[in-house]
């Protein structure tokens, strides 16, 4: 699906990088929940890409619904209360930094949708874009590193 979205590598380094930032305020021992649920979150909204892509799936409605329906999913198959939390926290802001990544480009997303099929963003270049798929890897290293560091000061 070239020049349709960003890179998926971008996605995910930024939604580990923007996960992780909720580590900042934890433990080690939720950092793997973190790490998987901001990777699986950061792919989830490209499920749309063969049906009104940026569209069903790249809005802030679904960010909510799909986030909160992961905590409930995984109370439900018998997951503790603070595992669920936390796995659909990284899982928000996975999506949340998709959205995000994806707003950087000419298209733009529907952030509003249903309500509103208007395109927001702000363009700094086309989802091949060097600039915006360098930004990405940037922002989501930059966030890491905060955790990393986060961990390793005295």
């Amino acid at each position: 699906m070239a020049g349709v979205c960003l890179k998926r590598s971008v996605h995910i380094v930024l939604g580990v990088g923007s996960s992780l930032l909720i580590g900042v305020f934890t433990s080690l021992t939720y950092s793997f929940i973190l790490i998987i649920s901001g990777v699986l979150g950061s792919l989830f909204p490209d499920l749309d890409l063969r049906y009104r892509h940026r569209i069903l799936l790249h809005n802030i409605l679904m960010l909510i619904v799909s986030s909160m329906l992961t905590g409930f999913l995984l109370l439900y198959l018998g997951f503790s209360r603070i595992f669920s939390a936390y796995f659909s926290a990284g899982f928000f802001m996975g999506y949340m930094s998709h959205l995000i990544g994806d707003m950087l480009t000419y298209r733009g997303v529907a952030l509003l949708y249903p309500f509103l099929r208007k395109m927001f963003k702000i363009p700094i270049g086309s989802s091949e874009s060097t600039l915006v798929n360098l930004l990405g890897y940037l922002v989501g290293i930059l966030f890491i590193a905060i955790y990393i560091f986060s961990k390793i000061r005295p």
